[in-house]
C-alpha cells in the first residue's frame, strides 16, 4: 500500500479557488485499491509548507500539479523545502504544462516523474509498482528517473477511450472553501464531466494533451450525480471545466431533458464553441439549454481580425460574435462570456484595437465589463508557437516556465509599451461605463452582480 499527499499550490493571479478536481479525480480512482491519497490545497490552507513537512511523515510519494506561471513557482517552492527534509520521496508532476512540456520538466532536480495527460487510469498501476523501476517501464504516458537519476521514457499511448466516473466530492474533507455564488446561484461548485476536445485549434493545448479525442461522463449518470450533490451539499449551482462540455449534440441536449424531466432546479455553466451557437439555435438546442438552467456560455471569440482567426482556426468569422451575443443575451438571457487572446507583434495594433472595440461591444450589450482578455504566450508544442517562435524568449527549463503570465508580456523578446497603454485604456473605459463592476476581473462569476440582470 502506498501513502501518497497530493499537493495544490496556488495561483496568483487567479482569484476564484476553483474545486481540486485533479485530485478529486485521482483521488476517486484510487478507492477500494488499497492506497491512500491525501489532499493539502495550499489555496485554503495557512502555512502550507509546514503543514506538508507534518503531513509528509509517513508517506511515499508527493503528487503536484501545475499550470505554467505562477503556479510552477509555488510548485517549485513546496518541491525544494520537502526534499530538503524528506530526500528519498518520490514527486510526480501532473497537469497541462508537464503534459506539454514532459523532457524539460523531467530535468528539474524536483521532479522525480512525469505524467502524460490524464493520470486516473494510470495512477493506480504507478502506485502497484512505485520502486520496481523495470515493471514501471510498462505504463504508458510516463517520464521517470530510475534508481541511477537516468530518464526513462515509456510509450506514448492516448488514454482519452478510458471510461470517466464522476467525482467523489466525500473525499474532501469540505466542499465549503470551493463554493461559489453567481447572478443565479448561491451554492454552486466546480465540475469536471468531460476530457479532451475534437477540435485543433493551433494556440491550445488540447490537441496534443488529448490528440483531438474527447470522452465524458454519460448524461444519464452526470444528472444522476449533479440530483446527488444537490441532496447531500445543496448546491444550486455547476459551473463545468470542460475544455467542450457541448462537444456531442447528442449527450448535450439528453442532458438538458433529463434535467428538466426529473425537475433538478440547477443552474450551470459551461463552455462552448462560437460556431456552435447558430446550429444550437436553429435545432432548438439553445431553447433546451435555457429552460434547463443554463446560466451562461464561455466561448473563444478570441480576435476581431479575420486573418489572425484564420491563424488560430476558430471556425468562425469574427462579425458573427456580436450577433452571437445579442441572440443568447436578448433571446435566451443566457450570458455570453467570451475569451480574447491579443498576439501582438504577431498581428499589427490595428487587429488589438479592432479586439478590444470588439469585447467593449459586447459588453454593451449585456451592460456589464464581460471577457477574460489576455495576451498569448507561448504554449509548449502547439502550432502557432513553432510558426510564432522569433518574438519570444520560450523557457528551456521548468523554472523558466514560471514566468508565464498571460496578463503581461514576460515572454516576449521585445515586450511594447503601446500595447500596456492601449490595454490599459480599454481598462480605464470599460471601467468608466460601468463602476460598479471590476473590469479586471477574469470570469464574470466573480463580478457579484450585473446591472439590468433580471433573474
Amino acid at each position: 500500500m502506498v501513502k501518497a499527499l497530493f499537493y495544490h499550490p496556488p495561483i496568483e493571479n487567479n482569484p476564484l479557488t476553483t474545486m481540486p478536481l485533479a485530485y478529486l479525480y485521482l483521488a476517486t480512482s484510487l478507492k477500494q485499491t488499497g492506497h491512500q491519497l491525501e489532499l493539502i490545497d495550499a489555496r485554503v490552507v495557512k502555512n502550507s509548507i509546514d503543514v506538508l513537512h507534518h503531513k509528509l511523515e509517513g508517506k511515499d510519494v508527493m503528487l503536484v500539479t501545475a499550470m505554467p506561471g505562477s503556479q510552477i513557482s509555488s510548485a517549485l517552492s513546496a518541491c525544494k523545502a520537502v526534499k530538503e527534509v524528506y530526500p528519498k520521496l518520490r514527486i510526480i508532476w501532473g497537469g497541462s504544462h508537464v503534459s506539454l512540456d514532459p523532457k524539460r520538466s523531467i530535468a528539474s532536480e524536483y521532479v522525480d516523474m512525469v505524467i502524460l495527460g490524464r493520470g486516473d487510469g494510470i495512477i493506480k498501476h504507478i502506485f502497484d509498482c512505485l520502486w520496481d523501476f523495470e515493471k514501471m517501464k510498462e505504463i504508458p504516458n510516463l517520464l521517470y528517473k530510475d534508481e541511477n537519476g537516468e530518464v526513462i521514457e515509456t510509450k506514448r499511448e492516448n488514454g482519452m477511450h478510458k471510461k470517466l466516473n464522476p467525482p467523489d466530492f466525500d473525499l474532501l474533507d469540505s466542499i465549503e472553501p470551493y463554493v461559489c455564488q453567481t447572478r443565479r446561484s448561491k451554492r454552486m461548485i466546480d465540475y469536471l464531466s468531460s476530457f479532451g476536445c475534437p477540435h485543433k485549434c493551433t494556440f491550445c493545448c488540447e490537441p496534443i494533451i488529448s490528440g483531438s479525442k474527447w470522452n465524458a461522463i454519460h448524461a444519464n449518470e452526470l444528472v444522476e450525480h449533479i440530483l446527488d450533490l444537490k441532496n447531500k451539499y445543496g448546491i444550486d449551482g455547476v459551473l463545468f471545466q470542460d475544455a467542450n462540455f457541448v462537444a456531442d449534440r447528442r449527450r448535450l441536449r439528453d442532458f438538458c431533458n433529463l434535467l428538466i424531466e426529473k425537475n433538478v432546479k440547477v443552474n450551470w455553466i459551461s463552455t462552448a464553441r462560437t460556431s456552435d451557437i447558430e446550429e444550437f439555435h436553429n435545432k432548438g438546442t439553445l431553447k433546451l439549454m435555457q429552460e434547463s438552467g443554463c446560466e451562461m456560455l464561455f466561448m473563444g471569440a478570441e480576435a476581431a481580425a479575420e486573418d489572425t482567426i484564420q491563424k488560430y482556426q476558430k471556425g468562425i468569422q469574427p462579425f458573427d460574435t456580436l450577433g452571437i451575443a445579442e441572440l443568447l443575451w436578448k433571446e435566451y438571457h443566457i450570458f455570453p462570456h467570451f475569451s480574447y487572446v491579443i498576439s501582438f507583434p504577431i498581428e499589427d495594433m490595428d487587429a488589438v484595437r479592432k479586439t478590444l472595440d470588439l469585447r467593449l461591444s459586447v459588453s454593451k450589450i449585456v451592460s456589464a465589463p464581460t471577457g477574460e482578455l489576455g495576451f498569448y504566450n507561448p504554449t509548449p508544442g502547439t502550432l502557432f508557437l513553432e510558426e510564432n517562435k522569433e518574438f519570444f524568449d520560450v523557457p528551456d527549463t521548468l523554472e523558466g516556465w514560471s514566468r508565464f503570465d498571460f496578463l503581461k508580456q514576460n515572454l516576449y523578446k521585445n515586450p511594447s509599451k503601446e500595447l500596456n497603454g492601449v490595454v490599459l485604456k480599454h481598462h480605464i473605459t470599460l471601467q468608466r461605463l460601468f463602476p460598479n463592476v471590476k473590469s479586471f476581473m477574469i470570469f464574470d462569476i466573480w463580478q457579484g452582480g450585473v446591472q439590468g440582470e433580471t433573474g
